[in-house]
């Protein structure tokens, strides 16, 4: 469906009705209740009761030839099936809320959840992005657990691919890595650590010194947001910004652009003391949606957020054994697209604002009150209340972004060479940024709602001439970049009296949009 179906009168389901979901399965032992993230996440299965569209996670694994099912099979069945979570159904257990509940290996329909894909010999990448965008419409089959690897035996240039689709219940972008990795047959993981792993508490030590006015009100930023972030209006209205956040499209349109060498990167980040190669990534994206509003002549919003993962496990963590489900609360990132045209202070700028993330207390503050309300709604059969608390939280942002550490080495599935790796998030937001590095190079895999662009290759054609972009300003400075001074008190305050003004207002706004639909209808 496009946009949902109209909202139904909610009301909190009675404890003697579970009203259990579609796809429970019959009586299994030792259920196990999903993370918080995931049971919200997992409001999708009530059809009818939500606007909320099945989030998707598909990663693409490109192959120089192709492998036999029946030895697909076979290493799925010895990797993946000893794992609980992918033999596993979603089922509702009422005030116990939403489970796992395990089946037994056998069980397991691998003819189904292993198959071959439906897609001509000889396919392009184009047509590859569109299949994986159909095949994520398909959903998963009921009462079966919920992901589904297919394999497409040649794509135009004679290589081969396999398509691992996870439902983001199951599943984080954490642990959909960790599971392409116990597929292969070594595991060389790299040494960087992502966008997500960047902001851990446990990584104290590396956050960066910083001006106390800088720190206090970074602090107080992030408290306000974390608080109030859902309260928060939306950003500015744009081409890649939903009109209406509570209504995504289902179906989605999805491209890859080509890679870039990692070492560009780093070489990028080697001009800036103290930045990381995850500051070189937005500041490449800020440029990338810059030019891409510039080219369709649309004024720079005032106010425009991308919206990431942090992930919250704790180190040591056995991402695929233990803590099934998500793992991560969200950091606000925002976008400063009018320093585009001076890449070097666009680089110090992102620095800065991700070294506020770091020591922001939002995040922590957002998962401690969302981990309370989330399983006590759900657990009430408040599905709708639910689905809006999660639109709000991350639909009035433009865009999602993910940045995914590959292997830096060449690795193998069944003998055959991996050629590439890279991925897809299916997400009810305008559009995602999913950036994964493999083997020395970085590729970006952008999805976009129908509702915005229907045509995701005009941004992810420009991720190339991003980083070249910046690359070329860096290769102009002499010996190091210098910090410019940081930014005043003044400065730092105004961003969060531009969040409290916009909070007031936006609640001025809603009493007075209920007042008058009152008025109208005569009350």
């Amino acid at each position: 469906r496009s946009g949902g179906p109209a909202r139904p009168t909610e009301q909190p389901r009675p404890p003697s009705d579970p009203s259990p979901l579609p796809i429970m399965a019959a009586a299994a032992p030792r259920p196990r209740r999903l993370s918080y993230l995931s049971e919200g996440i997992s409001v999708h299965l009530w059809p009818g009761a939500t606007t909320m569209e099945p989030i998707c996670i598909a990663g693409v694994m490109d192959l120089d030839r192709a492998v036999p099912l029946e030895e697909l099979r076979a290493r799925v069945k010895d990797r993946l099936l000893p794992l609980e979570r992918f033999r596993a159904v979603i089922v509702d257990e009422g005030r116990q809320g939403v489970c796992m509940r395990p089946l037994a290996a056998e069980e397991v329909d691998l003819e189904y959840h292993v198959a071959r894909a439906d897609l001509k010999a000889g396919a392009s990448d184009d047509e590859l992005s569109a299949f994986v965008c159909g095949a994520q419409l398909g959903s998963f089959e009921a009462g079966a657990p919920r992901w589904r690897a297919l394999s497409v035996d040649k794509l135009k240039d004679g290589r081969a691919a396999l398509v691992l689709l996870i439902d983001h219940c199951v599943v984080d972008g954490v642990a959909a890595v960790a599971a392409l990795n116990a597929l292969f047959d070594e595991t060389q993981m790299a040494a960087d650590a992502p966008l997500e792993a960047s902001c851990q508490p446990e990584r104290r030590a590396q956050w960066p010194a910083m001006p106390v006015s800088a720190a206090a009100f970074g602090l107080a930023q992030g408290a306000f947001e974390g608080l109030f972030g859902p309260l928060i209006p939306a950003d500015d209205p744009s081409s890649l910004k939903l009109t209406n956040h509570r209504v995504v499209s289902a179906d989605k349109c999805a491209a890859f652009s080509e890679p870039v060498d990692l070492a560009t990167i780093r070489l990028i980040k080697s001009k800036f003391p103290g930045a990381t190669v995850n500051d070189v990534l937005l500041a490449a994206m800020t440029v990338c949606v810059e030019g891409y509003m510039a080219a369709k002549g649309e004024p720079r919003p005032r106010r425009m957020r991308g919206i990431f993962p942090v992930n919250m496990r704790p180190t040591g963590m056995d991402v695929l054994r233990e803590g099934l489900g998500n793992h991560f609360c969200t950091g606000k990132f925002r976008f400063p697209l009018h320093l585009v045209q001076d890449p070097e202070a666009l680089v110090w700028a992102i620095k800065r604002q991700v070294d506020l993330i770091k020591i922001s207390p939002g995040r922590v503050m957002e998962r401690a009150l969302v981990s309370r309300a989330l399983p006590a709604l759900v657990g009430r059969g408040c599905i709708r209340t639910v689905n809006d608390l999660l639109l709000d939280i991350h639909g009035k942002c433009t865009s999602m972004l993910s940045n995914v550490v590959g292997p830096l080495q060449p690795v193998h599935l069944l003998g055959r060479t991996v050629t590439d790796l890279r991925y897809f998030t299916f997400a009810p937001i305008g559009v995602y940024f999913g950036l994964m590095s493999y083997g020395g190079k970085v590729r970006a895999g952008v999805v976009t709602d129908p509702q915005c662009e229907r045509a995701p290759e005009r941004l992810a054609g420009l991720w190339g001439p991003a980083v070249a972009r910046l690359h070329a300003a860096a290769m102009r400075i002499e010996g190091e970049s210098k910090a410019p001074p940081a930014p005043g008190a003044l400065s730092l305050a105004a961003v969060v009296a531009q969040d409290a003004v916009a909070l007031v207002c936006g609640a001025f706004g809603a009493i007075w949009r209920a007042l008058a639909r009152r008025v109208a209808a005569g009350a």
